[in-house]
C-alpha cells in the first residue's frame, strides 16, 4: 500500500475515531446498549489509525483490529442461530470473520489471493519495522520451517 493510501486511511479512521467517541460520550446514556459500543468502535478505530501510521505497531494493531472483525462476526452468527438472519450471519463470518482471523494469527495482510496486489510493497513505500525494504518473504511454508 503506498504511503498516500496509508496517510488517507489513518485520516479518514482518526476522523471516525473522533466521532464514535463523541458519539458515545454526548448520546451513550440515551442509546439501548449505552456508550460501550462506540468507545469500543473509537478503540478499534484508533488502532487501525496508529496501524497506519506507526510502522512498528502494525502486527499487534492489526491482531487488534483483526480479532475485534472476529469477535463481532462470531456474536452475530451466534445471536443469529434460529433466526431468519442466519445465512447473512454465515456470509458475512465467510466474508469478512474468516480472513480477519487470518489477520489475527499472522498479523500480516494475506500476500495471496485476487486482491494480494493491493497489499503488496510497493518499492520504498512499504518498509518493515527495521526500516529496512521488504524484498521478498518466501512462501507460508517456507516461514513455518524456520
Amino acid at each position: 500500500m503506498s504511503n498516500g493510501a496509508r496517510l488517507t486511511l489513518a485520516i479518514a479512521l482518526a476522523i471516525a475515531t473522533v466521532g464514535f467517541f463523541l458519539t458515545g460520550l454526548l448520546l451513550g446514556e440515551g442509546l439501548p446498549r449505552g456508550a460501550t459500543p462506540f468507545y469500543i468502535l473509537a478503540l478499534v478505530s484508533l488502532a487501525g489509525s496508529l496501524a497506519c501510521l506507526v510502522p512498528r505497531t502494525r502486527p499487534l494493531t492489526l491482531r487488534i483490529v483483526g480479532g475485534s472483525i472476529l469477535a463481532a462476526y462470531s456474536a452475530y452468527v451466534y445471536s443469529s442461530l434460529g433466526g431468519a438472519n442466519l445465512a447473512r450471519a454465515l456470509t458475512g463470518f465467510v466474508v469478512f470473520g474468516l480472513p480477519s482471523a487470518y489477520l489475527l494469527i499472522w498479523g500480516t495482510w494475506p500476500r495471496w489471493g485476487y486482491m494480494s496486489p493491493a497489499f503488496a510493497p510497493q518499492f520504498g513505500d512499504d518498509a518493515n519495522a527495521d526500516g529496512a525494504e521488504i524484498v521478498d518473504e518466501g512462501s507460508r511454508e517456507d516461514r513455518l520451517q524456520s
